[in-house]
């Protein structure tokens, strides 16, 4: 089974430094990082380097990252920023396990997502127990800094949506739970106690939401959505708790 990662990066070398510092090398059979900004300093052997000439979409960002990976015919899937650090080295690993017992196509870290509790002490709104070393966390909300994809949901619902800026990751995690790869939409899945595994660098401060730039233009993204899908972000049916349980055993 081949792990392939990918790193997006934009000027924050400091920051970049301590994840590819963090990462198990070892573990990896194919890795690229795309910087859409300054050139860095420093050379980081065992990286395939894509540099963009002008600062594109987060999303665009990303889909070289996976662009890449698919042409090397990867089995599971991960995209990091800049701003995470590795706390264990069996990171890849754990989530490979839930992947293949839960056969949940998508993990995201739970990070900083609302309603979902501090680090170290989560609040999900379900656990999922597979066996004695692996249970599932499903939160009501979702980050984007560490996604896990296996080649079944890469394949299935392809690449994020260029035309998206800011809300691009909720667009393909609206995909991704249409074509069955997680539960439901408002029930995202983790790892438990991801927060041993990883975690956000301790100097992060947002760079997509500098000046509040993001906040002012959700609106036009809400409305391109509704556009796409036929319904508004939080039009999208919220399961109960037993819906999910029943779903889940099926």
């Amino acid at each position: 089974m081949k792990i392939g990662v990918g790193v997006t990066t934009y000027n924050a070398e400091h920051y970049f430094k301590d994840l590819y510092d963090s990462l198990p090398l070892d573990r990896i059979d194919e890795l690229v990082v795309v910087n859409g900004g300054k050139e860095y300093k420093n050379k980081y052997k065992d990286a395939h380097w894509i540099q963009h000439s002008k600062n594109y979409y987060p999303s665009v960002c990303r889909n070289d990252c996976l662009r890449f990976l698919m042409e090397r015919d990867m089995d599971y899937y991960i995209t990091l920023e800049d701003d995470m650090v590795i706390k264990d080295p069996n990171i890849f690993d754990k989530y490979i396990e839930a992947a293949e017992l839960s056969k949940f196509g998508y993990f995201c870290f739970v990070s900083t997502s609302w309603e979902s509790g501090e680090p170290g002490n989560r609040t999900p709104k379900l656990e999922l127990q597979y066996s004695k070393d692996v249970t599932v966390n499903l939160y009501p909300h979702m980050c984007n800094e560490f996604t896990f994809k296996t080649k079944k949901c890469i394949e299935d619902t392809g690449l994020y949506d260029n035309k998206f800026r800011y809300i691009f990751d909720v667009e393909n995690v609206h995909r991704i739970a249409q074509a069955g790869h997680i539960p439901s939409f408002w029930w995202f899945p983790d790892v438990k106690d991801s927060d041993k595994l990883i975690m956000n660098h301790p100097e992060t401060e947002s760079r997509i939401n500098a000046g509040g730039e993001r906040d002012k233009k959700l609106g036009k993204e809400y409305d391109m959505f509704i556009k796409k899908h036929g319904t508004a972000v939080q039009g999208i049916p919220n399961l109960t708790k037993q819906q999910v349980i029943e779903r889940v055993a099926r």
